[in-house]
């Protein structure tokens, strides 16, 4: 049976070095790892924590405590879980080593790294919320969950809605901002730039929300799971009163957002039912390339009704 120090001799490195690689460890040369994974190929060996054909590898941009990473991570463990398999956790800089069949698939929920999932081989790749041209996608339908939610604030009498969006050109974002503007076309509602913003959470939160403020809007939609609590924090230190002198909707940070003084109504994605259709999609049982799941909007009491002039 092959083993580690074999696949050490033949690549001429140490056998610390071949498990930094295979453990997605930082301050691996890139030649090194390419000749590590060369040869494990060739000598037909798998490391024991990828060993099964059922270890998932799952790229998110951040496995922080409270970050959509995290949610994304947790939804897919869950899944996961139902199938009896494995998942890896890895960033994007350990997109190099998962060549080579070292795992049976990659769910990939990151962006600006294209050219790197492009270059896997014997490994299927299916993206999550970030589409990749030639490899299949599951995502959150955010166009028509952001649309929903100006036709809902249209609804409860307003009418300048304003949008916060993270600072990214993200596929989501560019998707969050056409919803919002659709909505406000099928509502007769004027596109107003002085009503949409872009933040850098959290470190221009205030000064974004203070000047989304000066063009006197009477709801604010601000988009991303983590974006509810830190808008809320800044405008109740403007003098806000969400419910009160202004509506709110941001994404759903679970457990969180009911919890909110008001409750936050928000967008909801389901990460359960993204993780179960991109674990579908590895496992052969769709062949649909372009899979949406529809968000959910939760109503709560940081929406009020307005009179309807």
């Amino acid at each position: 049976m092959t083993s580690i120090n074999d696949v050490a001799a033949a690549a001429g490195v140490s056998v610390a070095s071949v498990s930094r690689v295979f453990n997605k460890r930082p301050n691996v040369r890139p030649e090194v790892a390419e000749r590590v994974l060369a040869s494990a190929r060739s000598l037909g060996y798998r490391p024991r924590q990828s060993a099964r054909r059922d270890c998932v590898a799952v790229v998110v941009p951040s496995l922080q405590l409270g970050t959509y990473g995290s949610m994304l991570a947790g939804g897919i463990t869950g899944a996961a879980q139902q199938r009896e398999w494995r998942i890896e956790l890895v960033t994007p800089e350990a997109l190099p080593q998962l060549q080579g069949g070292l795992v049976s698939g990659v769910v990939a929920a990151v962006t600006g790294h294209d050219a790197s999932l492009r270059q896997l081989s014997g490994v299927p790749v299916v993206t999550l919320n970030t589409p990749v041209n030639d490899l299949p996608c599951v995502r959150s339908a955010d166009r028509a969950a952001v649309f929903d939610a100006v036709t809902h604030l249209h609804q409860r009498g307003h009418r300048r809605i304003g949008l916060i969006t993270v600072d990214a050109e993200s596929y989501a974002n560019v998707q969050r901002r056409t919803g919002y503007a659709d909505g406000l076309r099928r509502a007769s509602l004027k596109v107003d730039a002085a009503l949409i913003a872009r933040c850098r959470y959290p470190d221009t939160t205030l000064e974004v929300c203070r000047r989304l403020l000066a063009a006197k809007p009477d709801a604010v939609i601000a988009t991303g799971e983590h974006a509810g609590p830190q808008v809320a924090h800044a405008l109740y230190h403007l003098g806000v009163r969400l419910g009160e002198d202004l509506s709110f909707v941001t994404h759903e940070y679970p457990g969180v957002s009911c919890w909110q003084t008001p409750a936050h109504t928000t967008i909801a994605q389901d990460f359960t039912a993204l993780a179960e259709a991109c674990l579908a999609r590895l496992a052969g049982e769709c062949d649909d390339d372009d899979i949406v799941v529809p968000c959910q909007l939760h109503q709560r009491d940081s929406v009020r009704t307005r009179g309807i002039p």
